[in-house]
This record gives C-alpha cells, structure tokens and sequence, in this order.
C-alpha cells in the first residue's frame, strides 16, 4: 500500500494526464479497490473521493461492475495490459470510454495495484458512425441511381460497377471485373473510344457518346462522361453513362425523314424516293433488309420498286409477286390489306419458292405491311426480312408503320403529280361538266368566271362583273365578306358556309371554299371557289340533330335536350340574377295500362298526354319527356313562387275530363314535384333529383298531387333509410306481429274466415303502416321472409283456436309476386302445413290481378301444386288491372276479391256500383266466390246482398284485431256492426 507521501506523488503526475487514471489496489477475491484517481477522473467520470478506500462493487451500478470486474480479472490473472471499451451514464450523458488496464506486480510477480487509463471516445465514436452511415448512403446512391457508373484503371481495365449498369448490360461482377472495358463498347466505336481516352487527362470532364452492348448483343447509344481522378497515389477513370438511345433513334429518324421528304419535294423518280426509304429503314432496324413493292391493279400483282440490299442475283425471285390469301405472306398482306407476320420462316409453306433467297442470306422471318392510300387503296407492300428467327417489337413496329405512311405520301404525291400532267388537258371538260360550282374572282371581289354548275345550282345563268354578294342572304352577308377579306390579309385558304338565292326567291344552303392564287409579288390576285349544293344534307344533319335530342314516339325534346337546356338556363339565370322553375311529373298507374292493354297502347296515351302537355304549359315553358312515364316542365322565368303553384295545377285540371283511345276511357293523373333554381339547387343535377324528391312525396300523398321540395325531405329520405335497415333485424327481434280481420259469409251471417294482416312494432316509431314497409320489403326482397313468417304464424294460430274447439275457419294469407316466383314455393307451403299438422282447405292465397298477369307462365305451375294441396286461391284488388278475364279459367281461382275502391263508392257513383255488380255477375257465372273488401257502411252493405255478393269484410263489422281479441267472438260466433 502507498503511503500518503506516494500518494501526493502519484496524483501530482496523474493530475498532468488529461485521460482519467485510476489506481486500484487487489484484494482478495480478487476484489479491486479504488486507491487514488486524477483530477480528470473526479471530474469526467461520475466517481468521487469519497470512493477512494471503497471496493469497486459498492460504487457502480451492478450492470456496470460486472462487466468492469470481468475486464478487471482478465488483467489480473494474465498479468497483461487489457483493453476494452464501455458505454456508461455520466451526469445523464452516455459515454463511451477506451480503457487500458494495466497491472503492476511486486517483487514476487504478484499483481497488487492495476493502473486503469480511460480515454473519453464518445465523440470518436459518433464520428465513425456518421461516417458509415455516409458511406452507406454514398453506397445506395451509387448502385441505384438511374445513371451507370463504371470505374477504370489507366490501361482501361474495369475496376467496377454499379447495379443499373449490372441490370443494363446483363453482366455479373465476375464476367466483367479485370476484363477491357473496350468489352462492352460497340465493335463500331471501339478505336472512336480508344482515341478519346488516351486524350483524357488528370482533373478533365469530358464526354462520348458511344454505343454499348448488351449481354444479348444488342447495342445502345449512351452519353458517358468521364473524369481522371488519383486515389491512393492510382489514376482512376470514372465514367458516368446516361442511355440516349430514344434520343438517338429519333434523330436518326427525324433525319432520314427530312431527306426523305426533300427527295419528294424535288421531280426525282419514285423508285429512287422509294430505294431511300428501304434503306433508312434498314438502317434503323439491325439486320435486316427492306424492299418495297408497288401493286399493279391492271396485272393484279406486287412489283419490285425497291431492294436497297439485295443484289441483283436475287432480284429476279422477288420482282413480281401474285397477290391472294393462299399464296406467301407478301401476297396475303396485300390481299387482306393488313399487315402478316412470319415470325419462322420454316412455318411458312408459302413461301418455298422465296427458299433461295432466304437460305443465301440466312433469312429467319420477315413481316409485311401493306401500303394503303387515304381511301385504303392498295398502293403496295414494304417487305422486312429478319436475319433473326422472331417478332417485330414494338419499335419495329413503330417505325414500319412510319416510314409506310412516308411511302404512301411519296406515291400519292408522285401519282398526284402524273394525274395533274395528265388531268391539264381535261381540265376544261372537267371544270364544265363537274357538279360543284367553280367561280373566279379578282381581288375586288369581282366575279371572272363561274362554271355551267351554276344554272344548275340556281336556276339561272351567272351574271358576269356582278359581285357575288348580290345574291346573298342578309344573316350570311357581314360573315361571308369578312371572310373574303381574310383570305386577302392572310393568304390562307378559308372555307365559308352560307345561303344564296335560286331563280325561284328561295334560298339554297351552299358550302364554299375559297382558295388565294398569288402573283409574283406573293399578292393575291384572284380567289378560286369551289362550291357545292349542301342543302339536302343541312336538312338531313338538322333531322339526326332532331333525332338525338327529341323523344321518337312524343317528339318533344328529351332528357339530353332538358339538361343542356336547363344547364344553359342556369347560366342565363346566374348572369341575371333570376328564378327559374324545374316540374317533375310521373303518370299515376300508368304501369296498370301498359300491363293490361299492352305496351302499344300505352304509347298511343303517352302521345296524346305529351300532346296536351304541350297545349297546356304553350309559353310558359318547355316540355321534355324523360323516360317512360316521365315528364318535366323547364319554367324559364319565375316571377313569383305561385307561378308554378298555377302551372302544376293547370295540368291536373287539363286532366280532369277522361281520355278516350280505341273506345278505351281513361282518367289520367300526374304527381308532379317542383323545385326552383337557386333556392333548390345550383346545377341540373341538384335540380333534377330535388324535383324528383318532391315528386315522389306527392305520389305518397295519393297521387294526383303536386309538392314543392322542402330540405326535410332529404331527412325523410334518412328515415327511410333507417326504416330499411331496421326491416331487416324486425323478424330476429320478433317485432313483426299479426292482426286479423273477420270475413262473413252474407247468407248465413256468420264468420267463415280471418284474413291475416302484418303489422310491425317498431321499438322507437310504435306501429308502422304496412304502406310504409310492405314497399320497402319489396324492393330489399324482404318480402319473402316476410311472407313466410306471416304463414307459418298465421297457420300456428289457426290450428289454435282449431285445438281450442272453435268452429273451424279459413285463414287468408297475402302472397307477393317475389314468393310466386320461388321455385320450392308448393315445397315450403307444404312443409308449413306439416309442421303446424293442419289440412291445406283451410289456408287460402290471395295474389294480386297484376302479379297474376306480370308473371302469368312462371305462376302456372305454383298454383295447380297448391291447388292440389286443397288450398284455396284468391285475386286479392280485382277490377284494377283492366286485363283479360280468359286467365281466370287458366288458374282455377276460387274467390275474386272487389277491390276496396269500388266498394267505397257504392250509393256515390254509379259507375263503381256497376263495376262492383259486374264483378259479382262475372264471380258467379264462373262458379267463384266474391268477396267484397272496405264495407264500411249499411249501405254498401245492403247493395252487396242484394247483388248476391258471397262475402265481406270492412269496418262495418270488425276492424282488423290481434288474437286474443278475436277469441271470444270466434267462441260464439256472433256478429257484430258498427
């Protein structure tokens, strides 16, 4: 142990250390103490005096001791510097510390004191991190950027290179590492690169452009630049390549094109424009040969105009070809007119008379492309021949089609020029005897010259020095005119349309186009117009627009016309600040005529009421039918509000008297809805569906009605939705219950059948009206499981009061059409029968008039099952379908049901009194049974008896009752009136 002299010493030279020292003595165990530390220790590592004498295990944390003591007896036991590094927590900073523990022994080689040194790295090691980090980074940024990088020794030996270039060129490091870099570069541009880099020097940035080659062998222009750059005392070339070969093809092409196109402009023959184009084509797409061939319409075959490439050996072969489908591809493609690929040349038997020429010049396929004009005339072939076994790509195609389209402008143009040489010594013949009018002016506007066409056109002979405005109509005089001068200012050709008057005082539409001739000194010195009699067509154009924005049956405008003129009146509107007004009307039960009468008599009502329509609104706005049944009225101007109040019901009162078609008498009614602009909405389609809301809220009102849109009827459109997604869990909740009413046979004045009637308990709304839900159920197709509870239920409580001893009845159950349809529906009825074990004659069916007619073939079948069940089917609403009586034999209905309507108005209307007799006559005379629904009064009640009607139901006995009601009258069937 040192003594308090040594100590002082000790510190004063471990005070001069700016590492942290510690001087620890060994105790046994070993255990390690601390003696003395430096000034820099007391202030950097968190350890105080008050730890000198103190074992190391009483002043650090244990995390921190155990490993320390490890490191510790490692250089107590190997008696040998040791080395290591931890990251601890000083003053709530981590920090990482370099220690060297070195041990001291005495004179006995015993370790009594080890001297640990600790250097504060922390920022060392902060600075490697970054700087991995940036190396990492460098790294990705190196192997992913779009450009390729490459890395060169001086000799031009590849040192390296990134991912892209790896993918681009298809090589892996160990196929190109150590290799010549002159390896991938095109054998075209080898001594062109090898020139440029023996130029380069140190600290220069220069750049090639040079073609590389794939794996694959195909080569690619790219842009590189290149820089010499020393590293570690090395020259280094770093090349960076950016692909260019899009850039380059269009160069190239752009540049064939141009020589092309100024060939053409010149009086040089076809075959050599054409013999340029064959090898400009060659010259884009590698090995390949191109030729071209011309049709011959009087030979009907494919002649030679152009083989760049083909020496004159092999020309003989391909100088003529026969044009057809079952000859060669050159032959198909000019006969089908489109463009024939054989990619193997071997799959190609039609060829075999081409077999010498593909063998001698190692041909693998060859693709064809006709050559059309602009009125798809066959003017010839352009032939590709593939030195390669394959397809055409993309490209290739792309520029067969390119340079194609340049043929085809070269043969026009040169068969343009041969018909003009020709055509000069016909041109009078021609221009006397053409049917467009050809007229010359001078600058002035002076007629020179018109053709005979003009008698033709107008009736009379041309008048010379007259202008030719003199005849023009006075709505086409200022466009025409204006335009006569800009042809002067411009020198451009322009085409005008107008009307001119005939000998006869009418006016006859004409369609002009006026051409500048120019004198030397590039001035306008006479206008040619070619004219002709357009009339007929401005009739026909006007008919097809009539046609697409008018209904063909009505022949009012239609829905396309109603929204661009209602999208055009809410601009007019806007700029204006006005009101307008949008009608929405739907015929009530329009459906029941097309259903009964058939759909040709229902266009003839549609007419009539799209007749009237028209008479009733006149100016006050315009009509539209939208679809079927559907209406709108467009109110331009709205003055005040009670405008389309007055219009909405000068229609239902124009409506009161019925139509008569065909002997047939009608009572036609709109539920009409309105909605205005802005207040209802800023663009059609707000409009539109607003008037439509109201429309429909009218029609729940009972039809014939009309509505103004009000924002809460998008609230009751939420409550609706509500109310359908409640439907769906009321069955599972059990809040659909039953409610019966009694039906009464009039001769024996007793009940002799319920009818079951549902009704939903709402858990927040309270009973909801079957009109309320029953529609919705249909349109979910709810209304089968609806039906089927209603069934069983309605069953289960017959067989009841059956048990009970009641005296047995008949249970009235409605079906919808949607349960018709079913096709286990005979099935499922019977199962129901045999579970709840009661006899089918005491379940009877009722079905609408209309679904009977709607589904009439698919119905057939249901009903003789039941029937043969014992069921009993009834037509519920009979009397509202206007439809044949001759299905009534078909079904074998047992009961019509008159339809509650015309019960209402017995000792009111004598027509509903004669409809109700007339269905009891017709009942009776067909052995059925007639029930009569609604009897509300004694009245009604009486007129039935005396018409022999067999039984009622209505409030004038019992108003519809749960069960448990129903029970004590069903005990003693006794009757009683309200």
């Amino acid at each position: 142990m040192f003594n308090r002299l040594q100590e002082e010493q000790l510190r004063s030279i471990f005070n001069g250390f700016k590492d942290m020292v510690f001087l620890m003595e060994v105790d046994q165990g070993p255990e390690f103490r601390y003696v003395t530390a430096n000034d820099s220790a007391l202030k950097n590592s968190g350890v105080t005096a008050s730890a000198f004498g103190k074992n190391m295990r009483e002043v650090l944390t244990e995390n921190v001791f155990n490993e320390i003591q490890q490191a510790y007896e490692t250089a107590y036991f190997t008696k040998e510097p040791h080395h290591y590094e931890i990251e601890t927590e000083v003053k709530g900073a981590s920090m990482v510390g370099e220690t060297i523990l070195t041990p001291i022994l005495n004179e006995k080689d015993e370790c009594t004191h080890i001297l640990a040194a600790v250097r504060n790295i922390t920022n060392k090691k902060r600075i490697e991190s970054e700087l991995q980090s940036s190396k990492e980074r460098y790294r990705y940024l190196y192997e992913n950027t779009p450009a390729m990088y490459f890395t060169l020794n001086k000799a031009g030996t590849l040192l390296s290179f990134n991912k892209t270039g790896s993918s681009r060129l298809g090589f892996t490091n160990e196929e190109l590492i150590g290799k010549p870099f002159t390896r991938l570069i095109d054998v075209r541009d080898q001594s062109k690169f090898k020139a440029f880099i023996s130029q380069l020097e140190s600290g220069t940035d220069q750049s090639i452009e040079i073609r590389l080659v794939h794996k694959n062998k195909q080569s690619f222009w790219v842009s590189q630049r290149m820089n010499v750059v020393t590293r570690n005392e090395e020259i280094e070339i770093v090349c960076v390549s950016h692909e260019v070969q899009e850039q380059k093809e269009t160069e190239a092409q752009l540049k064939g094109q141009k020589r092309i196109f100024e060939l053409i402009a010149t009086d040089i023959m076809l075959d050599e424009i054409l013999e340029v184009t064959a090898k400009t084509l060659e010259d884009h797409i590698e090995h390949t040969f191109c030729t071209i061939h011309l049709y011959s319409q009087e030979n009907n075959e494919l002649q030679l105009a152009a083989a760049p490439s083909i020496c004159e050996n092999h020309s003989p072969q391909l100088s003529t070809m026969n044009v057809g489908e079952d000859v060669s591809g050159c032959g198909r493609a000019a006969a089908l007119k489109k463009p024939v690929v054989v990619s193997n040349i071997e799959d190609d038997p039609l060829s075999l008379h081409l077999h010498n020429f593909f063998f001698e010049y190692s041909i693998g396929s060859y693709w064809v492309m006709p050559i059309l004009s602009s009125k798809n005339e066959l003017l010839g072939i352009v032939t590709i021949y593939s030195l390669k076994t394959r397809l055409p790509s993309k490209t290739d195609q792309r520029l067969i089609k390119m340079y194609t389209d340049i043929a085809v402008l070269a043969i026009e143009q040169k068969q343009t020029k041969q018909a003009l040489r020709e055509s000069e010594t016909r041109l009078k013949i021609m221009t006397e005897n053409m049917s467009d009018l050809i007229v010359i002016f001078d600058s002035k506007g002076i007629v020179n010259y018109v053709s005979p066409a003009y008698q033709k056109i107008f009736g009379r002979l041309p008048e010379l020095e007259n202008t030719f405005s003199t005849y023009l109509h006075n709505d086409d005089r200022e466009n025409v005119l204006e335009t006569f001068e800009t042809l002067v200012r411009t020198k451009e050709r322009q085409d005008v349309e107008c009307k001119y008057r005939n000998a006869d005082g009418e006016y006859v539409v004409i369609e002009a186009r006026a051409m500048p001739v120019l004198d030397a000194n590039e001035e306008v010195k006479q206008v040619v117009v070619v004219a002709r009699d357009i009339t007929k067509r401005k009739k026909t154009e006007e008919t097809i627009k009539h046609m697409a924005y008018h209904d063909s049956l009505t022949d009012l405008p239609n829905r396309r016309k109603f929204q661009e003129d209602l999208d055009q009146l809410i601009m007019r509107c806007k700029n204006r600040n006005l009101i307008a007004g949008v009608l929405f009307l739907d015929m009530d039960r329009f459906k029941v005529i097309n259903d009964s009468l058939g759909h040709a008599f229902g266009d003839s009502v549609l007419s009539v009421v799209a007749s009237k329509l028209k008479s009733v609104i006149q100016e006050n706005g315009h009509v539209y039918r939208m679809s079927g049944d559907e209406f709108t009225v467009l109110v331009p101007k709205v003055i005040h509000i009670s405008d389309l109040t007055k219009i909405a019901k000068k229609i239902s009162r124009s409506f009161d008297e019925p139509i008569i078609i065909d002997g047939h008498e009608f009572h036609i009614s709109f539920s009409i809805g309105v909605a205005l602009y802005p207040d209802d909405g800023e663009d059609v389609e707000s409009l539109l569906a607003h008037s439509d809301m109201a429309m429909y809220r009218a029609k729940e009102k009972g039809r014939n009605a009309y509505e103004f849109y009000r924002p809460s009827m998008n609230i009751n459109n939420y409550e609706r939705l509500v109310l359908e997604n409640d439907l769906h869990k009321a069955i599972e909740n059990k809040e659909l219950i039953l409610h019966y009413q009694p039906r009464i046979d009039v001769a024996a004045n007793e009940i002799i059948g319920v009818e079951a009637l549902v009704r939903w308990n709402h858990p927040q709304w309270g009973i909801i009206s079957p009109g309320q839900f029953i529609p919705l159920a249909e349109e979910t197709g709810l209304i089968v499981k609806i039906d089927n509870w209603v069934l069983e239920n309605a069953c289960k409580q017959n067989k009841q009061w059956q048990e009970k001893g009641y005296p047995p009845i008949r249970m009235a159950v409605n079906f919808s059409a949607r349960q018709f349809l079913q096709r286990n529906l005979a099935n499922s009825i019977r199962k129901v029968l045999q579970d709840v074990e009661i006899d089918g004659s005491w379940l009877e069916i009722e079905i609408t008039e209309s679904t009977l007619m709607k589904y009439e073939e698919s119905i057939v079948q249901s009903l003789e099952d039941l029937e043969k069940m014992g069921i009993r089917i009834a037509i519920d609403d009979f009397g509202t379908g206007y439809s044949s009586l001759s299905y009534l034999k078909k079904f074998h209905v047992h009961s019509l049901k008159i339809d509650q309507s015309f019960v209402r108005g017995i000792g009111k209307s004598p027509d509903e009194e004669a409809i109700a007799k007339a269905v009891i006559n017709l009942g009776h005379s067909m052995k059925m049974r007639v029930v009569a629904e609604g009897v509300e009064t004694g009245e009604q009640l009486a007129f039935l008896e005396s018409q022999n009607c067999n039984e009622v139901q209505g409030y004038h006995f019992y108003r519809p009752m749960e069960a448990d009601m129903l029970d004590e009258i069903l005990k003693s069937n006794r009757l009683a009136t309200l």
